[in-house]
């Protein structure tokens, strides 16, 4: 049979199929790694409050932030080395795909959250924020 048989034309067809969709797949994730926002909430803590802080952060603030939606992903981290001070640091790091997302969040959510970390640990914290764009190297 000249010119090959239908499965010899079926696995072309699916090889260049799964090479189109490879490339369509790397493009998107090129753009969406583009796009990247990064909010970081930068803590420091009494050592005092330090655990039952971490725990709360864990079980309650952070959950209730990403409950947002406006997230994709989430870091939690902790600055090593000693500091003048005094208390530990975390830095809480969160994505987003569109900085329109986090003048959104920042407008709907930002000064509500801030309230309640500085409501249930009043004088035990210093906060501040930043938000990062992603650049090429």
């Amino acid at each position: 049979m000249k010119g090959g048989g239908l499965a010899e034309k079926q696995t072309k067809i699916n090889a260049t199929h799964w090479i189109q969709l490879d490339y369509y797949f790397r493009c998107f994730l090129f753009v969406f790694e583009i796009a990247m926002v990064l909010f970081s909430l930068t803590v420091n803590i009494d050592t005092e409050i330090e655990e039952d802080w971490l725990e709360w952060m864990r079980q309650t603030f952070i959950p209730s932030l990403w409950l947002t939606g406006f997230f994709q992903e989430k870091r939690f981290l902790r600055l090593l080395g000693d500091h003048e001070q005094g208390g530990s640091t975390y830095s809480l790091q969160l994505t987003l795909d569109q900085l329109d997302k986090m003048k959104q969040f920042e407008a709907l959510h930002l000064q509500d959250f801030r309230e309640i970390l500085y409501g249930k640990y009043a004088g035990r914290l210093v906060d501040f924020y930043t938000i990062l764009e992603k650049v090429d190297i």
